[in-house]
């Protein structure tokens, strides 16, 4: 995971699911290929995994505006 710069965080979690992992991509075929790298990796170890798609992130600014 450290060694592809499209993985951009990891955690590991308790309950649910095992892992985490935040992936930024540009297209979704860059997306479906680092699914497939992953899978052939560990796949003896994946049973189920979920996605969700983020288009956009908007960044939170706190403090109060400047005048």
């Amino acid at each position: 995971m450290r060694n592809n710069k499209n993985i951009t965080y990891y955690v590991k979690y308790l309950g649910k699911y095992d892992v985490g992992l935040d992936i930024e991509v540009s297209s979704q075929e860059d997306f479906r290929k680092i699914l497939e790298e992953i899978r052939s990796l560990f796949g003896e170890y994946i049973i189920n995994y979920d996605f969700v798609r983020i288009i956009n992130e908007m960044k939170i600014t706190y403090g109060f505006p400047s005048h």
